[in-house]
């Protein structure tokens, strides 16, 4: 699309502050207040009481009464071992969330408005069904949760909307270095033969049918590997009737099971770096595969031990040492993750380039010192009472009662297990977290995964790894190639030659003296209307406005220009200004140096999965712009710039995106621009050219 980039930024700080003085009546007490207070015995607890029956299919039924609020839930899990997908990766997902696209009796939307009607919520996923309603409605609650349930129908429409929406969302991953780091970890630690290590991709979206939906369910939803959970305003003989009316006719299956092999952590040290073009800021993750599982041995242990390292917030090891003490971060944490499968540790922080080594050095000290070192008894005894208060004020939820009772059931744990809970956890001993640290800390086998600018990052990262070198690999843990080498015979002008004939010529594009083009720009959900209008390739009107009401007007003439927004008038210039002429002008390719920019052309690399020349607008002193022309079409598949903001540098990425014909001249119906974690979409609906076009609407006073 040809407008400039923008940026909308919108603060909304609201202060309160409240000081109420109360008198306190004070009594004499004798307080020796040199020593700590000594802790009292362990409270005993009971997760409460629940009831368990099964019905005739199979189907595992847990009961937890709770009559304080007229509210009752149904949660449906199985049991199911994870599948590999291929090159079909994502069928799970989208087979869970259409679940409840559509029955044999009722669409989307009756089932949306039916829902609604009684103020219910129902989710689907890949390993169950969600239902809640005040206990009045249990009966249309019911209803509908056992329609979806038993005969789903995954509508066509519904499933190529489904895949739209995920293919957009997996482009907007492709540039969060949160979610390529999270990626590319799962792939290290669980390797390409394991369902915990495989990715979803585009193509591997759009290779999805509606019969790999239908085979899932089929397959994996039988009531012989379910758990139903019924919590709330109920009793145990209502929910027999309701399980038996409701899921008994659900038909008993055999269901697959399926193994792996034992993912392990790395022999020695592995560092691995994960490019991220311009990034100011590095992602580190410290992590590896470990066998822990629910309920296992050493398990109380292990999660206290991992509160001390970095799993609780302010008072942890790693926050006191990398935040509070080096002040590389605003956050370092840790994570131990226990499954029936294979659990995971990960340490991580996100820091500033110029600091990523140190950070490193501070995060494998901590795990050192925890192998190493007894824990200091205050230490110790702040993280018990902290998790005793936790666990002791869950419990007063009734949904924290039903997940124990599940679990024991689940994973075979014994009848006491949370009953003993608390006294395992007070009963721990600087011993037992140090031994859990021997355990489950491997500072010398860890993976170390870094996403950042390789450039500024790389080589000081070499000391962390046993051999001293480093793996640069791409965002699906494949060898980075880098740029690869321009083909002898093409340069610049080819390429922009190549791209003036794919937009419609250069006779087309001459003959043209302005233009109007309508649409529209989705953000956060939110719509709003856009006008562009262009006159004689040097004067811009850009208008968003929602109604009649103007949300933001920009104005450029020649070599001036103007945003209007919220009554607030500024000045647009340097580079802004300058990009902003460049990209109303059909043919500014042509005519660089009328705007004090020479173009590089830098080399080829894959944009959005298409091999581009990789093009770059600079003057004498900075890169204004990256940009990417498809090698097979010739068409501009995006660009890439950096901007100041009062925030500080942004990077602004655009996907230009299902190019066409207006009025012969060939344009992106659909722009993607992505800033930060905010992606904002342009979509052009109609183009007029060469109209009539007054010079007052570009008046700048």
């Amino acid at each position: 699309m040809r407008i400039r980039s923008f940026i909308l930024l919108l603060t909304i700080a609201t202060l309160f502050a409240c000081d109420k003085s109360k008198n306190i009546t004070k009594t004499s007490v004798d307080i020796d207040r040199s020593q700590a207070p000594k802790p009292g015995p362990a409270p005993k607890i009971s997760i409460g009481d629940y009831r368990k029956f099964t019905l005739e299919n199979g189907l595992k039924v847990i009961v937890v009464e709770n009559h304080r609020t007229p509210e009752v839930s149904y949660q449906l899990d199985l049991a199911i071992d994870p599948i590999m997908e291929g090159k079909k990766a994502g069928i799970s997902s989208l087979a869970g969330s259409l679940l409840k696209s559509g029955t044999t009796t009722r669409n989307k939307s009756e089932i949306d408005e039916e829902i609604d009607f009684v103020g219910g919520r129902i989710s689907t996923t890949a390993t169950g069904i969600y239902a809640t309603s005040l206990k009045k409605h249990s009966t249309v609650i019911l209803s509908i949760m056992s329609d979806i349930l038993l005969h789903p129908t995954y509508p066509e429409e519904e499933l190529q909307k489904e895949k739209t929406l995920t293919i957009s969302g997996l482009a907007a991953d492709e540039t969060n270095p949160s979610s390529i780091s999270y990626q590319v970890s799962n792939i290290i630690n669980y390797g390409e033969n394991h369902p915990y290590g495989e990715y979803e991709t585009k193509e591997s979206i759009s290779n999805i049918t509606r019969e790999d939906l239908v085979n899932y369910y089929e397959t994996f939803f039988r009531p012989n590997v379910g758990y139903l959970i019924i919590v709330g305003d109920i009793t145990e003989e209502e929910a027999r009737v309701n399980a038996e009316k409701y899921f008994g006719k659900w038909q008993f299956q055999e269901v697959p099971k399926y193994t792996y092999d034992l993912p392990q952590p790395p022999a020695t040290n592995r560092v691995i770096v994960v490019p991220m073009d311009d990034a100011v800021q590095s992602i580190i993750n410290i992590t590896y595969p470990i066998n822990i599982k629910p309920g296992g041995e050493n398990n109380v242990a292990a999660t206290l031990m991992n509160k001390i390292l970095g799993g609780h917030g302010f008072s942890s090891r790693l926050m006191q040492n990398i935040r509070e003490d080096k002040g590389y971060t605003y956050a370092a944490y840790s994570s131990l993750t226990k499954d029936q499968l294979i659990g995971e540790f990960s340490a991580s922080a996100s820091v500033r380039n110029e600091v990523t080594d140190s950070a490193v050095v501070q995060f494998l000290s901590e795990m050192e010192y925890m192998t190493s070192n007894l824990t200091p008894d205050s230490t110790l005894q702040l993280m018990k009472n902290n998790s005793l208060g936790k666990i002791a004020l869950s419990l007063e939820d009734p949904e924290t009662v039903a997940e124990f009772a599940l679990n024991i059931e689940k994973y075979n744990l014994p009848t006491n297990f949370y009953d003993t809970y608390l006294t395992q956890l007070e009963g721990l001993t600087k011993e037992d977290i140090l031994q859990a640290a021997k355990k489950y800390i491997l500072p010398m086998n860890s993976n170390i995964i870094v996403t950042g600018n390789v450039d500024e990052i790389a080589d000081k990262l070499k000391a962390f790894s046993a051999d001293g070198k480093i793996e640069i690999l791409d965002h699906h843990g494949k060898l980075w190639e880098g740029m690869k080498k321009i083909p002898q015979g093409v340069t610049i002008e080819s390429i922009f030659e190549k791209y003036i004939n794919a937009i419609g010529g250069k006779e087309k594009l001459e003959s043209i003296t302005n233009y109007r083009q309508t649409g529209k720009i989705t953000v956060q959900g939110m719509e709003m209307d856009m006008t562009v209008i262009m006159k004689d390739n040097d004067k811009l009107e850009l208008n968003i406005s929602m109604g009649t009401n103007s949300i933001m007007k920009q104005i450029i003439n020649g070599n001036k220009g103007i945003q209007i927004q919220q009554g607030q008038t500024t000045t647009i210039e340097n580079k802004e200004l300058i990009i902003s002429r460049v990209n109303m002008n059909l043919m500014s390719c042509m005519y660089l140096s009328n705007y004090g920019l020479k173009a590089n052309l830098l080399g080829i690399k894959d944009f959005e999965d298409e091999p581009c020349y990789v093009v770059e607008l600079s003057d004498s002193t900075e890169v204004y712009s990256t940009e990417y022309y498809s090698i097979s079409t010739g068409l501009k598949m995006g660009s890439k710039g950096e901007f100041e903001t009062p925030a500080g540098s942004l990077v602004v990425i655009s996907v230009f995106k299902n190019h066409k014909d207006y009025n012969g001249i060939i344009l992106p119906a659909i722009s993607e621009q992505k800033m930060g974690t905010q992606t904002m979409i342009f979509s052009i609906n109609k183009m007029d050219v060469n109209i009539s076009i007054s010079d007052e609407i570009f008046t700048l006073d």
